[in-house]
């Protein structure tokens, strides 16, 4: 996927693509960010934002690349080290990995790598069909050159996965299936549906019998 967006910012303008790849028999997921002012805030400097606002053009580029495993076993021990210490990830599989990597140019000058950004931006990853299951979570470990942090869903939407992050490296997703299964979870209710029912029944004939025994008694 090749996503071009311009947006205008004083007398300039900044142009962020976004390109996704995949290394795997899977096509690359659409990847967007969740404001794009955000993003340019936090891959630009102030002074690369005062060149843009008097009128210089920018570009930022960010890459994804999918794959099935991690681009080393170096990398993936490092996965594993946050996955073996942490016991709330016991339960979760693999997903899959990704590599993301960013670069920006202002004006004519050299295009220059972007490995951390100013602040966290939120990143909206569409989770790919063989992923997709009702009741299944997700979870991101980033390794940004050995430095790894976990990212939580902050999206309510079943089909997107979206994180908060403030770096590029290699990212691993992980995802767990619930305990319960929906269809089993919906029919542990129907019990207390039927007594509930049940009980207003019993009710109304309770007051039917007391009604006509009061009629009788006149």
């Amino acid at each position: 996927m090749h996503e071009s967006t311009n947006i205008s910012y004083g007398s300039g303008n900044v142009t962020i693509i976004a390109n996704s790849d995949s290394l795997t028999e899977v096509a690359a997921p659409i990847i967007r960010a969740g404001d794009y002012n955000e993003l340019i805030t936090s891959c630009l400097t102030k002074k690369e934002m005062n060149e843009v606002f008097e009128g210089a053009s920018a570009e930022i580029v960010f890459n994804y690349v999918m794959r099935d495993d991690a681009p080393s076993e170096a990398i993936k021990e490092q996965f594993y080290e946050v996955i073996d210490g942490d016991k709330t990830l016991s339960s979760y599989n693999e997903g899959f990995y990704m590599d993301v990597s960013a670069q920006k140019s202002i004006g004519s000058e050299p295009e220059s790598d972007i490995y951390t950004l100013n602040n966290e931006v939120e990143l909206q990853i569409e989770i790919p069909l063989f992923l997709k299951k009702d009741g299944r979570s997700y979870i991101c470990i980033a390794n940004n050159m050995g430095v790894c942090k976990i990212l939580d869903d902050v999206d309510v939407d079943a089909d997107t996965f979206s994180i908060s992050s403030d770096c590029t490296g290699n990212y691993m997703l992980l995802y767990k299936d619930s305990s319960v299964p929906q269809e089993q979870n919906s029919i542990a209710h129907r019990p207390a549906q039927y007594i509930f029912i049940l009980g207003i029944i019993a009710l109304l004939g309770l007051w039917f019998a007391i009604d006509k025994l009061h009629k009788q008694n006149k």
